[in-house]
Formats: structure tokens, C-alpha cells, sequence
């Protein structure tokens, strides 16, 4: 926790008072090379951007509410690294340096670590570095989220998500919290390319969070109308996937008002088949995979492929698209 963190630059110091008046003017070359000063002094110096001192300043105005007591103050202290200053903005060679001096990647200080900072930026590079400079991809920040949860911009796919997948990280690491997935979260922001990147590393679809909900019921429940349905219209094969993960689907007459007519025509026999859907059961061989993939849970992309079943039969337990719903 912050308040049992001594930092070794204070808000008052002449170093921080530079830095914040280099964050204020945008000076980034400024803040480059304070950074780079540390390295003589502390690479893994936890910084204090601010404090509290600020109420004891008679010039500052609160709010009225504040001052009546109607609302309460609340002040957090914002503590920081130069590693995660350097991840924030992006500046790769500054943050190899600070590497190479010894920085300590896998530091939490203000609830986060540079790596998380650079995932919530998107910084490809300073992922990547930090990676390779021993950065633990499943590391949790304060809040319980690994750097997989922060993934939540189209941009972070190449950047962030691929990049974490190859240093290790694991697909379906739950938050500390609620429990969510990275799959939760992509599936939350109708990120259709990490959804299916995720699925194809062997996120567990059927991931339960404390709140009872699976990808795709997060999915659906943030969504107007099917809003899920109509962003991944376009990719047949993804939506074979998430639906095929369930025993039943409740499928709409308002689901097909939803697609692209250009979309409906080019996919035309596969849509059918789902919307045939509403009108019957699931067939029996389906709900025997539902079952056997249950009862296997996380682990069917490492059970399914020692059965000594066909290959074909391990491809349709696997979730395999196949281009029709049954």
C-alpha cells in the first residue's frame, strides 16, 4: 500500500518539482533525461508526485461541498518509478537503459508495475523489453489484474496481447477479484480479434466469474440488442466457437436484423443454420461434447488431444469450426 511506502523523492524535492513541471509543459526530451539522471543515483527510486501538503496551502480554494462537509475529501498519494514513467511514455531506449542499470521490472509501487503501464498504453516496444528484461507477464497489479486484463484497446492486440502470449502468459488467468478472464474483458469491449486470439491459445470459454457469468454472457449482457452477434458477423468462424461452447442458445427473431444483409449473403448457409436454432434443440452428439468438455473444464486442450479417439472426433471436441451449426 501507498502509505506504507517511503519515498525516496518527495513531492517537495528540486528533482520532482523538475519532473512534474516537465509533465505539465510536455517536455518529454526533459523527462527523458531526468529519468536517465536516476541511473547515478536509484534506478528503482519510488517517486512521490504528490501529497497532501497542498491542503495546508491557504491559497487553495475547495469545494464548497468539501467545506460544509457534505462531501468528503479524499486524497490519494500518487507514487510512481522512472520505469513506469518511462513505459507511460513510451520511451523504449530510456527504459533498455534503465534496465540494463538494474530497474526492477516486476517493482509495484503506486499500485502497478511498468509493465502494467505499458500495457494500458499499448507500447509494443516497452513490452516487449520488458519481457526480455524479466518482467513477470502474469503479474498482478494492487487491484488483482494481470497485464492480459489491461489489454482493452483494438491497438494493444499486436502490441500487447500476442507479446505477453509468447513470454508465457496465461490465457485464462482469472482476476483476484471477480474472477474475470482476459476473455471477460475482450469479450466486455467487443474486441473481436483478442476474443478469437484468446480462444486459439486455449482460454477456457466456459470461465465462470464469481458473478456467474461466462465470456459469452458478459458479452450479451453489455450489448444492445445482440450487439456481440453483429461485431463478429463478419468472422463466422469465431462465432461457431463462442456458441458451439454452450448447451443451448437462446437464439432471437431480432438476432438477424442485426448483421449486414452484404454479410448474410456472402455467409448465407452458416446464418441459416443458427437461426434454425431457435426453433429446435441442440442435436444429441453436441450436448455430448457440452458434457465432455465440462467435465474436463480448463484442461480440454490438454485431455482431449491423448484420447485415443479420430482425429476428426478430437478436432469436434476441440470446438473446430466447421461452417454449420447442428
Amino acid at each position: 500500500m501507498n502509505a506504507d511506502i517511503d519515498p525516496n523523492l518527495t513531492a517537495s524535492s528540486d528533482f520532482v518539482k523538475k519532473l512534474n513541471s516537465a509533465f505539465v509543459t510536455d517536455d518529454q526530451e526533459m523527462i527523458e533525461e531526468l529519468l536517465r539522471e536516476l541511473v547515478g543515483m536509484n534506478p528503482n527510486a519510488i517517486i512521490e508526485l504528490s501529497n497532501d501538503d497542498w491542503m495546508k496551502d491557504p491559497s487553495v480554494h475547495l469545494p464548497p461541498a468539501v467545506l460544509l462537509g457534505l462531501h468528503p475529501l479524499q486524497y490519494k498519494q500518487e507514487l510512481t518509478t522512472p520505469l513506469r514513467i518511462a513505459a507511460a511514455y513510451g520511451f523504449t531506449h530510456c527504459l533498455q537503459y534503465l534496465l540494463e542499470h538494474g530497474a526492477q521490472p516486476n517493482l509495484i509501487v503506486g499500485g502497478k508495475s511498468a509493465l502494467h503501464e505499458a500495457c494500458e498504453n499499448s507500447s509494443s516496444e516497452c513490452t516487449e523489453f520488458l519481457l526480455k528484461g524479466g518482467a513477470d507477464p502474469d503479474l498482478r497489479t494492487e487491484e488483482g489484474l494481470s497485464a492480459m486484463h489491461l489489454c482493452k484497446t483494438p491497438k494493444s492486440l499486436h502490441s500487447c496481447a500476442k507479446v505477453l502470449l509468447e513470454h508465457g502468459a496465461a490465457a485464462d488467468l482469472p482476476s483476484e477479484e471477480d474472477e474475470e478472464t482476459a476473455l471477460h474483458v475482450a469479450s466486455r469491449s467487443a474486441l473481436l480479434h483478442h476474443a478469437k486470439l484468446y480462444l486459439q491459445s486455449g482460454a477456457d470459454v466456459n470461465h465462470t466469474s464469481v458473478h456467474g457469468e461466462t465470456p459469452l454472457g458478459v458479452a450479451c449482457a453489455s450489448s444492445q440488442d445482440p450487439e456481440v452477434l453483429s461485431m463478429c458477423a463478419a468472422e463466422p468462424k469465431t462465432v461457431e466457437v463462442l456458441f458451439n461452447s454452450y448447451t443451448h442458445i437462446p437464439v432471437t427473431c431480432k438476432w438477424e436484423k442485426t448483421i449486414q444483409a452484404e454479410t448474410l449473403q456472402i455467409h448465407q448457409q452458416f446464418y441459416q443454420s443458427l437461426f434454425a436454432l431457435g426453433c429446435r434443440p441442440r442435436c444429441l452428439q453436441h450436448l455430448c461434447r457440452a458434457a465432455i468438455r465440462q467435465h474436463f473444464g480448463k484442461d480440454c486442450h490438454r485431455l482431449i488431444p491423448q484420447l485415443l479417439i479420430p482425429k476428426g472426433l478430437q478436432l469436434y471436441l476441440l470446438l473446430e469450426p466447421v461452417g454449420i451449426f447442428h
